[in-house]
């Protein structure tokens, strides 16, 4: 999934807060998705957006 997550940041557009706001509420509404149907834990919806949040911070430095 870490690599998954830097792949998604890699072509994201967070070059401002808003667009990066807008990006991890898409983000959060795709894991929701998965979440409601089945097709992954919670476990793993709150790890995939931690690498997310962790992969974005990392390209904004």
């Amino acid at each position: 999934m870490r690599a998954f997550a830097e792949a998604i940041i890699a072509i994201a557009p967070v070059a401002s807060r808003k667009s990066r706001n807008r990006f991890f509420r898409e983000c959060d509404r795709w894991t929701n998705r998965l979440y409601k149907r089945g097709m992954i834990s919670l476990q793993q919806r709150q790890e995939l957006r931690r690498q997310i949040a962790a992969a974005c911070l990392v390209a904004l430095m």
